[in-house]
Order: structure tokens, then sequence, then C-alpha cells
């Protein structure tokens, strides 16, 4: 191949991925409902490592030969690539296997980006200064949006409040401060390395994405800050070259470090108030519980975990009690542990956890050997990966940037950079002429596929479970139906809270089943289906169990529907939908004692719900027959009675 032709496809090629950079943050579909880019985002990713595919195979049939065996002897290309593999196995191992082919299709495109991206740098196809201009891009449109929304927000005086009203462009403030941590490395090289009207866009960048993130203030974000700046200051202490050129080329450098901790540290120490829950006892509590069932789920999973997507199904087994009020009634569903080395380990146990934290430990390894060993002009560009992946890596202690696809096309960025000058510094020129064999291209070709077959569709499922939940929300039982219909897919069955969608289908039959000439059985036998085949996708979920309970209880099965009521309420006790209907039933089958013992057991701030109200004046008239001591206390002095005997007495001299 001429040296003009091979310049003209690393032009190209640049050029593709600097404008994959430039889109990345403005790529979202509004017709989503919640997270409006996740899934956009893994199906761009995924159309840029199809044309990159389709590029070494035309290389491939031309016979240019560029691949090369040796690439394989780079042990962290086989580590994650053994550990996308794993994933696979959530197909026998997941309770919903659906749910696990969005985790597997994000593995398998990762995997292949990483793959291709490395190889490229490896063969001098693709050129860093021309990505590093789509990744000023991408900061510049990332950090100057949330800037916008920061000034708004002061401006309405509401961001001291809350500061969780700027999200930016990626759904939550913490996801949106950890993408501006970790393009801080490449705004530091792109300001070094690029034309001065790019170095002077990417200062500029610099400094408003170090403003937002200390405005935003995310504990998680500070800390891994403070992590990789104190990592990266001791690795250059320990493999330093000494010699005073060295040294002087490096004062930058070090004073940024130092500048990243000083910062951070004088957020954290001087105004802990208004850093986002870093004393909040009940978020690290909460933390502390998230983590030690995702220890009990290995436990009893400990070979290859409970299945990818799957830690938010077993999660409630292990109890609600202690969880807040939302999590408790079921109108929040937790999704994942906030710790994705802990949720590796529960949803892929042992084997999966073990690859992926070798993959991690075999590029921290690589990286040593180049600040050790590497080109010393070479060395500060070293230490700033190495700040970026560290950053990634404390980040990921405490939240969820795994499941994050900007954050992972970032961090593989960076690793693909660390595999290539190790490559050039450990292997030989005569490892480097070994041809590869072009099937081995199935290795990426696969993961583009299904990447492409379960983003489309689920991107469908979740433009349509829009209608589905607000067909719901109005009771609109024939909608239901028709809009469930409609949104359930082989790739997308439950909807983002991780409620299957059979639930709101069998709900929707239930409602359409009672009729003013009696029961209709044919609908309801679609009804204790769809609400069957929900419990199976989802067993833990208090608002599925109730219902099915619901739909015995219609069906005078009560002993049955108690059982199922008994579940929900042995998962999360103070559970008040479903604490109110048993006492109903209680209710009326004259059992005061139970019923009281049942409407107990709710929360007191539900004593505004109708359906409390109206159900504590008759059982408490029936409880107080029955427990004489009590009604004395009652009638003597409310305020010496129970909460609910004196709430009885309020509402019954209200009416």
């Amino acid at each position: 191949m001429s040296a003009k032709a091979t310049k003209n496809n690393t032009n190209t090629l640049s050029i593709i991925y600097l404008l994959f950079f430039a889109l990345f943050p403005i790529v979202r579909y509004p017709a989503l409902k919640i997270d409006l880019g996740l899934l956009p985002r893994q199906l761009l990713l995924t159309s840029l490592v199809a044309v990159i595919t389709l590029f070494v195979f035309n290389t491939i049939l031309k016979k240019k030969g560029i691949l090369k065996s040796t690439f394989f002897k780079l042990k962290p290309i086989w580590f994650f690539g053994a550990f996308a593999l794993v994933t696979v196995s959530s197909y026998f191992t997941a309770i919903s296997v659906v749910e696990s082919y969005i985790t597997i299709s994000k593995m398998g495109i990762l995997f292949a980006f990483f793959a291709l991206t490395t190889y490229l740098f490896i063969t001098e196809k693709l050129d860093l200064n021309t990505i590093l201009k789509g990744l000023v891009v991408f900061a510049f449109i990332s950090s100057g949006q949330a800037a916008l929304k920061i000034v708004e927000a002061l401006g309405k005086g509401e961001f001291w409040d809350d500061v969780y009203i700027v999200n930016g462009l990626y759904y939550h403030k913490n996801l949106l401060s950890s993408i501006l941590m970790l393009g801080l490395p490449f705004m530091y090289l792109a300001q070094k390395n690029l034309s001065k009207l790019w170095q002077t866009i990417a200062v500029v960048t610099l400094i408003i994405s170090l403003i937002d993130i200390l405005l935003l203030r995310t504990r998680g974000v500070l800390l891994a800050l403070v992590v990789a700046s104190t990592v990266t200051a001791v690795a250059y202490y320990l493999t330093r070259n000494k010699e005073k050129n060295a040294v002087s080329n490096n004062k930058k450098l070090l004073f940024a470090i130092a500048g990243t901790i000083a910062i951070g540290l004088a957020v954290v120490v001087t105004r802990p108030g208004q850093v986002s829950n870093i004393g909040d006892p009940e978020t690290i509590n909460n933390r502390f519980y998230f983590w030690q069932t995702s220890v009990e789920m290995f436990k009893e999973n400990p070979v290859f975990g409970v299945g990818g997507n799957n830690w938010k199904i077993h999660f409630p087994k292990y109890g609600l009690e202690e969880m807040n009020y939302s999590v408790a009634n079921g109108v929040t569903q937790l999704q994942r542990p906030h710790n994705d080395y802990l949720w590796v380990l529960a949803e892929f146990g042992i084997v999966g956890f073990v690859l992926y934290l070798a993959f991690f430990i075999s590029m921290l390894l690589y990286l040593f050997k180049l600040l050790k060993h590497g080109d010393k002009a070479k060395h500060p560009y070293y230490l700033v990966l190495l700040f970026g992946i560290i950053s990634y890596m404390s980040f990921a202690f405490g939240d969820f940037p795994m499941e994050r696809i900007g954050h992972q096309v970032l961090l593989f960025l960076l690793f693909a950079l660390v595999l290539k000058d190790y490559y050039e510094l450990k292997i030989t020129k005569e490892e480097k002429t070994k041809a590869l064999h072009p099937a081995t291209l199935a290795l990426v070709i696969v993961p583009v596929l299904f990447s492409f077959i379960v983003g489309s569709n689920r991107l469908q499922g979740e433009k349509n479970v829009t209608a589905v939940m607000d067909a719901n929300k109005k009771r609109d039982a024939v909608k239901i139906v028709t809009a469930s219909d409609k949104t359930i897919n082989p790739y997308y069955n439950m909807d983002y809270t991780g409620i299957p969608l059979y639930y709101y289908r069998g709900k929707g039959y239930l409602f359409q089943a009672n009729t003013r000439n009696g029961v209709n059985q044919a609908l309801l036998a679609k009804a204790k289906e769809d609400l069957l085949t929900a419990i199976e996708l989802n067993p833990n979920n208090i608002i599925v169990l109730n219902q099915l309970a619901n739909f015995y209880k219609l069906n005078n099965q009560i002993d049955k529907s108690l059982e199922i009521y008994d579940q929900a309420l042995q998962i999360s006790p103070h559970y008040t939908q479903g604490l109110l209907d048993v006492a109903e039933i209680h209710l009326r089958q004259k059992n005061y004692t139970k019923a009281y013992n049942s409407i107990a057991n709710v929360d007191p701030r539900d004593i505004i719900n109708p359906k409390m109200q109206g159900l504590i004046p008759p059982i408490m008239q029936g409880y107080l027959k029955e427990n004489p001591a009590e009604a004395a206390k009652v009638n003597s002095d409310p305020r010496k009675a129970n909460y609910y005997s004196y709430a009885y007495r309020i509402l019954s001299n209200s009416k």
C-alpha cells in the first residue's frame, strides 16, 4: 500500500471517530420516557463498530495484510473478551433472560470497539490528534450545556436546594459529573498536542468542566479525583526521570495534580453540607446494605452469578424493611448496587469477577511497565492515562459507570492508547509480521449484529411503554392491553423499573373481567396467565405479588390471596397497599385484631390514604370491643392510646 493511500485511510477513519465523539452527547431519543440517551448511544457505538469492521474486512479482501496474530498477545484483550463471553452464561442462569440480553449485547459491542480501536492504533490507521478534536467537541458540548443549566437553576434560586435538577445530557447529575471527570485527561492531551485554536478551546472546556464538577458536588467524583491525583503523584515519584529537563517538563502536570487534590479536599472539608450526601447516614447505610445483599447473591450463585441485569430481580428478596418509604412501597425499584465490582460479582459470579478484575490489573501492570521502561519523553502522557483510568476505577466503587456507554467508550479509548504503546515496547519486529486468520473478524461481527437486534428492539419497546404507563395511570383497561401487546417483543418485556409488562396486561384483563353482568371467565383466565408469567419473570416484586393476590381475592380464593399477600409483606413489612388489602379481608371476616395488626404496620404518614381512612373506623370499633383495656385508654385520654386508636378518635370526631 502506498504512503498516500495509508494516509487517506488514516484520515478517513480518524474523522469517523471524530464525528462519533462530536455527535455522542446530542444523540438522544425524545420519545423515550426516562433515559433518552442510553440505548440511542449504544446503537451509535454499534454503527461506529460496524463501519470499522467493514473497513477491516475490505482490507482483508484486498490482501493488504494489516492483521497480525501478535495482537492477541495483549492479555487485556483476552481477559475482557473472556468476560464478555461469560456474560452469555446469563442465558442459563438468569430469571429473566430477556433482561440479560442488553448486558450481553453491551459487553459484546464494547469488546468489539476495544479490540478494533486498539488494533487500528497499533497499525497506525488512527490519528490521535484528530480524535482528540472530536473529544474536545464532546466535552465542550457536555460541560457547556451543563453550565447553562446550572446558571439557569442559580437564577431561579433552586440550585443549592436541589442540585439534582441539573443532569445535563446524561440523565443524572452524578453521571454528568463523572463523564466530565473522564473527559479531563483528553482535554489535557488536547491542550498539549493540538493547534493553538484547539488548545484554547480545550483549556476553556477543561476550566468549565472543573467548575461544573465542583458545583455539582458529587461525592463519588470528588473522591475519585483525589484518589486518582494521589495515585498519579505516587506513580510519578516512583517512576520519575531524575534528569533536570525531565523534571521540568513534568512541572505543569504536577501543579495540575496538586491543584486537583487541593480543590477537591477544600470542597469536601470546608463545605461538607453542600456536597451531595457526603455525610448522609441514610445514603451510606443504604449503600452498605446494597453491597451486603450483593455478597449474599454471590454466595447463593457463586460460579456464574444471577445473570446480567438480574440484580434488580433478586434484590428485594433480601428484605426492604430497612429501605426508605419509596422503596418499601414499590414506588422506587432499585436497579443496581452502586458498586460495579460487586455488581459483576453478583451477576457473573467468581468466574466473571476474576476476569473483570484481571482485565483492570493487567492494564495497570502494562501502564506501570510503560512508566518504568517506556519512552521517557512520554512519561507525562502515561501519567495522564493513569489518572483517567484510576478516576474511573475509583468512581466505580460507589456508582455504576459500567452501565453507561459514554463512560465505557472513554475508558476503553484510554485502554487502547495504553496497549498501543505497550505493543510497540514489548512485541518484537519478527512477531509483528505473523498474519492473523480473517475468520477472527467473527469476534466482532457477531456482537455488532446482536447489539443492533437487541438495541433496536429495546428502543422500540421503551418508546411504546410510555403508552402502557399512561393507560395504567388512567386505569384504561382496554388501552393497557392494546399498548402492552404493541410493546412486548422478544427482547423487551419489562418496563424501566423492572416490572414485567405482563403485569400491566394482566391488570388490564382483570379490570375488563369485572362487568355489570358478572365476571368474564375468559378474561379472568387471561389475567391469571399474564400475572403468573409476571411472577415468573420477577418473583420478588411486591407490586406484582400484590396484584396476583388481588386476582385470587377477586376469584374468591381468599386463603390463596392471603398467602400471596404474605409473600409481599415478608419482603416489605411496611408495604402500605398490601397491608390495607390484608386488613380489608380480615375486616370482612370480622377478624378485627388481625385487621388492626395490619393497619398498625402501615407507615404513619399514610394516615391520609383514603382507603386507610375508610378502614380505620370499622376496624377500630371491632378491635376496641375485643380489647376493653385499649378502649378504656381511648375513652379516658386518647393521647395515652396507640397512634391508630388516637387516629380513630380524631376521625370519628370529624364525621
